[in-house]
């Protein structure tokens, strides 16, 4: 699954929270998504970062990627389009997804499918994603997990998180998160267990009504790293990621 940071739960979590249960879509910004007539929220993401992180893996070996992201809501269903692409090395991946979200309370649960298409090794996976988050923790933080099931590898990881949103003057919000995923045969040739842990911070600011700028930063711990047994292990990392992006509402 893509990641924004270094975080499936990151990726899939905050399009849920934003799109499915009305919370404010883009923390920091002043911006309505909703449309009265017919319920449909819609939003667009031009996104850099400076590795392609997935399950604690440095995926393109410290290459950068580029992603888009198209988002659409409506009740319950949130539908999501993401294209990532890297300017370093020959590599494509397109991922679309559907969730069924639910809020009770301080507690909110997703559900869904997603298909990812590999173009250049011609090759396709398809996963199921369960995930929830608790708001009630005090100093406005907040816990999180999220198992992703590979039905391809018939393996899973799963993350579970702590983020907090703080908006510290009235055009800059910060958003930081502590992560750790566990490799459940998710990556097959890796090792199983824990595998990794993050510190991220993002900022946000609006430039528009309809626009918004986000930067990022985070640290990833590899843990209990063994690439001589295990190949999978090769591509985890102890390292920086940084990264940027646009988002736009319509």
């Amino acid at each position: 699954m893509k990641k924004l940071l270094c975080s499936p739960f990151y990726a899939v979590a905050a399009l849920v929270t934003a799109f499915c249960f009305h919370t404010t879509p883009i923390q920091g910004a002043d911006v309505e998504f909703e449309e009265e007539d017919s319920g449909l929220e819609i939003g667009a993401s031009l996104a850099w970062t400076s590795r392609y992180m997935s399950e604690g893996l440095d995926n393109l070996d410290g290459k950068s990627i580029f992603s888009t992201t198209l988002e659409a809501s409506l009740e319950n269903f949130l539908f999501e389009l993401w294209y990532g692409f890297s300017p370093n090395v020959s590599y494509d991946e397109l991922e679309l997804g559907l969730y069924y979200c639910l809020e009770w309370d301080d507690f909110e649960f997703y559900a869904g499918a997603a298909h990812l298409r590999y173009f250049r090794d011609r090759e396709h996976e398809n996963e199921l994603v369960v995930g929830g988050e608790y708001s009630g923790v005090p100093a406005n933080l907040a816990l999180g997990a999220e198992v992703c099931y590979n039905l391809e590898q018939w393996g899973y990881f799963a993350e579970v998180h702590l983020s907090g949103s703080y908006e510290v003057t009235d055009f800059i919000t910060l958003t930081p998160m502590a992560l750790m995923g566990m490799n459940q045969g998710y990556t097959p040739d890796g090792h199983h267990g824990p595998n990794h842990f993050a510190l991220s911070l993002e900022a946000r600011t609006p430039l528009t009504k309809s626009l918004e700028l986000s930067v990022s930063a985070s640290y990833q711990w590899a843990i209990d790293r063994n690439a001589r047994r295990y190949e999978g292990d090769d591509l985890l990392k102890n390292c920086f990621i940084f990264g940027a992006a646009l988002h736009a509402t319509f």
